[in-house]
Formats: C-alpha cells, sequence, structure tokens
C-alpha cells in the first residue's frame, strides 16, 4: 500500500458495536459520546451488525450482531462446555477475519483516524464472542498492564526510594517499543509514528 494511503484523518472518529440501534443502554450511550465528540468538531461515523444511523456515515457489517446466523450456531455450542472442539476455535476465527476485513474497508471508506468499540472488549458480554477477537490485541493488554505496574512503582517511591522518572521512563519506552512492533500491522507509517512520540515532547 501507498504511504500517502495510510495517513488517516484523525477528526474522524469510528463508533464500532454490534448493534448501534433502538434505546438499548450501548446505542444510547454511544450516541451520547458521539454529540460530545462532534461538538467538539469531530465527525463520527458507524460500524455495527444493526444501525439507525445516518446512512451516509454508517458501514453495516451484517455477521458483527449477535443474531447472525454463523454467530448463533457458534454460540449455541460455545458455552457450558468444559472443552472446546477446534473445529469450533476455527469457525471463531475464520468470522474474526470476517469482521476484521469489514473493519479495514469501513477504515478506508470513511478515512477513520480512531476506532472507539463499544461492549466488545475483554471483559464484554458473551454475545460479543466473534466481534472481541476482531478488535481487540493482546499487545494493547500487555501494555496496559505495563502502564498500570509503572504507575504502583510510582506510587510506592517513598518505600522503594526510586525516582518517580525511572518506573515511568522505563514502561513508556517498552510500551513504545510494541507499539513501533505492531504499527505496520495497522498500515502506519515511519513518519506518522515519529510524530506520535514526538507530539507532545
Amino acid at each position: 500500500m501507498d504511504k500517502a494511503q495510510t495517513k488517516r484523518n484523525m477528526k474522524h472518529w469510528g463508533i464500532v458495536s454490534t448493534r448501534l440501534a433502538g434505546t438499548d443502554g450501548v446505542s444510547l450511550e454511544a450516541a451520547k459520546w458521539a454529540n460530545v465528540f462532534e461538538e467538539e468538531g469531530l465527525s463520527c461515523f458507524y460500524f455495527a451488525g444493526e444501525l439507525d444511523r445516518p446512512q451516509e456515515r454508517s458501514y453495516l457489517a451484517p455477521e458483527a450482531h449477535f443474531t447472525h446466523p454463523k454467530v448463533q450456531e457458534i454460540q449455541r455450542v460455545s458455552f457450558g462446555v468444559i472443552r472446546r472442539d477446534r473445529s469450533l476455535s476455527q469457525k471463531i476465527h475464520e468470522l474474526s477475519h470476517i469482521l476484521k476485513d469489514h473493519l479495514y474497508a469501513f477504515i478506508e471508506k470513511f478515512d477513520i483516524g480512531l476506532l472507539l468499540v463499544e461492549n466488545a472488549t475483554l471483559w464484554s458480554e458473551k454475545r460479543d464472542l466473534i466481534l472481541h477477537p476482531a478488535v481487540s490485541d493482546p499487545r494493547a493488554i500487555f501494555c496496559l498492564i505495563v502502564f498500570l505496574l509503572s504507575y504502583l512503582l510510582v506510587m510506592t517511591e517513598e518505600q522503594t526510594h526510586l525516582r518517580k522518572s525511572k518506573p515511568v521512563m522505563l514502561g513508556a519506552g517498552i510500551i513504545w517499543m510494541v507499539i513501533g512492533i505492531a504499527a505496520p500491522e495497522y498500515n502506519v507509517d515511519h513518519e506518522q509514528l515519529k510524530q506520535a512520540i514526538f507530539h507532545d515532547l
């Protein structure tokens, strides 16, 4: 892919969920966030398996919805068992790859600079079994753990006699190293990464 094509519009934010329609809690909360973001000059776009948002800003991915036949089939045999069959794992990964393709198409179509995932993260409900692997990355969880450990070390400065800057700098270094390794997989080129690192320095 051409490098020029990887530069994203950071004022275009994408909201991702299984459903963004009606009056359920997630849909209402997403609408509130979108109103706040747009008051700040951002543009919000929507990705889900069911949508009632403006069509010109929406991307419908039927497989993202928890009532899709493929999702229902997987859920029927995923819970209440001690061991998961290998073929089931394969089905989950295959459907997750389909959703990843939809997400990439969504990002390309609307030139999305940032994704906000609603109700499909590590601790979300079982109905998001398929969407969760498509939008999560174990390296992100690792970075979060590194950040929390660094913060805990800062809080124990009086006991450890360790200067606050040391755990913070070490944690930041590890996190940026992981980001640097993962960046090419997300079409983030060297120049964009450099700008992100030096943005607030």
